[in-house]
């Protein structure tokens, strides 16, 4: 399910996020954005990752069950769909789950930095979002702002690692208190996630 643009329930978001990958069309090549692998390379969102299916060679049709959160003290369990792609120029996700809606990701390249542009349309199905004042609005969207910064971060870090500049840096920003630590998060149940 797609969100409608002109829904205006306090559980719909839109971002628009750049990040901005010192990184060529080859390095990113060698670096695909892996949500299967998600945890380890952004754990300050993934917590746990699944994989589903596969998908074609481009990932197409590739899903990813996941355990996410951000600096608040909330889990989201989603499924991602990697729905269509042109690989390294654009892609396009599906989340179901806790968050429902899609996500395009376009690319672009100039002077060896990869503009990676997400923009999204969600709607949120868990309750402590759903049910809170919209007053409470900005803070989840805060929440997810916090959440794309450490991605930036962590994906600059894996992009390196791949392409050898250096070795897998402790410095990638982990989760925030308490899913720092591994016996809460082994605690955590996957919940129902839709398909």
């Amino acid at each position: 399910m797609t969100p409608d643009p002109a829904n205006k329930d306090k559980a719909f978001f839109e971002f628009i996020d750049i990040w901005k990958i010192h990184a060529d069309r080859e390095e990113l090549a060698a670096c695909s954005l892996n949500f299967s692998e998600a945890a380890r390379w952004w754990p300050a969102c993934f917590l746990r990752t699944e994989t589903v299916s596969l998908g074609d060679e481009n990932g197409v049709g590739g899903e990813v069950r996941a355990l996410t959160k951000g600096l608040l003290p909330y889990c989201l369990n989603v499924v991602i769909k990697v729905e269509d792609a042109d690989p390294l120029n654009w892609y396009r996700f599906q989340f179901s789950g806790d968050l429902n809606g899609s996500s395009l990701l376009e690319i672009q390249y100039q002077d060896g930095v990869a503009e990676m542009k997400f923009t999204s349309t969600l709607l949120a199905t868990k309750s402590i979002i759903r049910n809170s004042p919209r007053l409470f609005k900005p803070v989840f969207a805060s929440n997810h702002n916090w959440v794309m910064r450490r991605g930036e971060t962590s994906f600059q870090t894996e992009v390196r690692r791949v392409s050898g500049e250096e070795e897998y840096s402790a410095d990638v920003p982990g989760p925030a208190f308490p899913h720092n630590l591994p016996w809460v998060v082994n605690r955590i149940p996957w919940g129902r996630c839709a398909k």
